[in-house]
């Protein structure tokens, strides 16, 4: 793991799953296991990943969902195209290392908190500040 993510708090753990008390259960289409726990599961392959970004090392993948499960409790609709009901699926949405649900948000990232978003966060302010400081000035 490289040492600038240890300083944001980051750590190997061998056994993902086992920590988050979860179930892996076999993929249909490749290689890595789904959750057992997730009422929506999509199986992907990654087409195409690339650099992005002007101050940051990141990367963008480009991923093709090969298969789509879904808990049958959760659609509606009868014949060839049932869809998922918005008002049963509860899913949990990261946002800017945020966790939200569907009323607000509902936990606390321990992301949110590193040296990597302090440091993101008080660039965004620093930045902001000289933007407007420069647009008075015109």
């Amino acid at each position: 793991m490289p040492e600038k993510k240890r300083q944001w708090g980051y750590c190997y753990e061998p056994d993902k799953f086992g920590i988050a008390g979860f179930t892996p259960v076999g993929s249909e289409l490749v290689a890595p296991p789904r959750v057992r726990q997730c009422p929506i599961q999509m199986e992907g392959v990654v087409q195409d990943f690339r650099p992005f970004g002007k101050n940051v090392s990141a990367n963008v993948f480009e991923v093709q969902i090969v298969k789509l499960h879904v808990d049958e409790r959760l659609l509606m609709g009868d014949g060839p195209r049932p869809r998922i009901d918005p008002m049963l699926w509860r899913p949990l949405i990261m946002s800017f290392c945020r966790f939200f649900g569907l009323g607000g948000e509902v936990h606390p990232s321990r992301l949110a908190e590193s040296g990597f978003m302090k440091f993101v966060t008080q660039g965004m302010t620093s930045h902001a500040a000289d933007s407007s400081s420069t647009h008075e000035q015109k």
